[in-house]
């Protein structure tokens, strides 16, 4: 399982938003029948065009049609969820069909997701622009060959 399943946690918004992107689909395995859950993670990828297999429950069910835009999954049928996974992986034209009828029902949601990305992106840009700054200053007041600074 391990070359076909990744699990990555605790990562920055935006390498968050590229692995989705890049992913065959996205399984959003749920086992909370109390209160919404997976919703964000579930909008993210039907709005980017990933084909996305969720557990039925509250905060998913009010986002997916199934077999239109998405697949469901009983809660805690792991059988269900084997069986699921391995039909959407083996057929490629339903994954992308079902993955364009998502992204079509989210499109005004994928520019939320890319403003939610501009503070990440300045941050990096300040981030950028500070070491470069310092690097000038340290090389301007390191001495040169001949023992003098470069002021």
């Amino acid at each position: 399982i391990g070359n076909v399943v990744k699990v990555i946690t605790s990562i920055p918004q935006q390498d968050y938003l590229g692995i989705i992107a890049e992913a065959e689909l996205v399984a959003i395995p749920v086992n909370n029948q109390q209160t919404a859950s997976g919703q964000m993670t579930l909008i993210q990828a039907m709005s980017l065009g990933v084909p996305v297999v969720a557990t039925r429950c509250i905060g998913t069910e009010d986002y997916i049609r199934e077999g239109e835009n998405g697949w469901f999954v009983p809660m805690g049928d792991v059988e269900a969820w084997r069986r699921t996974l391995r039909a959407v992986l083996e057929a490629p034209e339903a994954r992308r069909a079902l993955a364009e009828a998502a992204a079509e029902d989210f499109a005004p949601l994928a520019l939320l997701i890319a403003v939610e990305t501009i503070p990440d992106i300045f941050r990096t840009l300040g981030n950028v622009t500070a070491d470069l700054a310092a690097t000038a200053i340290v090389a301007r007041n390191a001495p040169s060959d001949n023992g003098t600074s470069h002021d």
